[in-house]
């Protein structure tokens, strides 16, 4: 599938509407993960003012059917190395069955996640912001035919300064995973390291370091 065209709300790439505040997006993969990743970012890119985007992690699903711990022991995680310019990979130390390594892992394994953060800057209100990563995925091929096939998944993991609660007050922003899930936290504290998370009042650098 082609790229869309290029919209034109922000020629100069900055989103100076009255309004406009910072969200840390998530996107996760486990079908092709690598060149996924990379065109769910071209086109949040095309759709909002994107100011940094991380570089891709790869590592066994947290929790859900895929989660490999639910299955037997795993192998522990490899040492750190650094990470390479997006696109790439990354690695962190972890403990075992919970490690993100810096392979190309694009294996058919579907418990093996790419993951990867992007921060954006909006004036598009939350429903604005969820009805076009719901696009997003939609052109990428999800279905919910098979929860244990995730080809795109993009989550609004944070917004500057904003708690959102579904009609049952749940909390849905900031992401339940962002203060307990390193495939969540890591890649958000590398975009956005100062951010703080409105609930646990933690930095988003002080969350990824608890969770390392």
């Amino acid at each position: 599938m082609s790229s869309p065209a290029p919209l034109d709300r922000f020629p100069k790439g900055r989103d100076t509407r009255p309004g406009a505040r910072l969200i840390v997006l998530g996107l996760g993969s486990n079908i092709d993960g690598k060149n996924q990743i990379a065109k769910a970012i071209e086109r949040i890119e095309f759709s909002f003012d994107l100011l940094v985007k991380s570089t891709r992690y790869i590592g066994p699903a947290e929790g859900g059917p895929n989660d490999p711990s639910a299955q037997g022991p795993s192998d522990p995680a490899g040492e750190e190395t650094p990470g390479e310019e997006t696109p790439g990979e990354a690695s962190a130390t972890a403990p075992p069955g919970r490690g993100l390594t810096g392979a190309d892992e694009d294996v058919d394994d579907l418990s093996i996640y790419s993951n990867a953060a992007v921060l954006i800057r909006t004036a598009d209100t939350f429903k604005e912001v969820r009805k076009t990563l719901r696009r997003i995925e939609k052109e990428l091929g999800r279905t919910k035919e098979d929860p244990r096939r995730v080809e795109i998944d993009i989550d609004i993991l944070l917004i500057q300064g904003e708690i959102v609660r579904n009609k049952h007050d749940d909390i849905v922003v900031p992401h339940p995973d962002l203060a307990t899930k390193r495939h969540a936290a890591i890649p958000s504290a590398e975009v956005a390291p100062s951010l703080t998370h409105p609930k646990t009042k933690e930095r988003l650098a002080e969350i990824a370091a608890r969770l390392a």
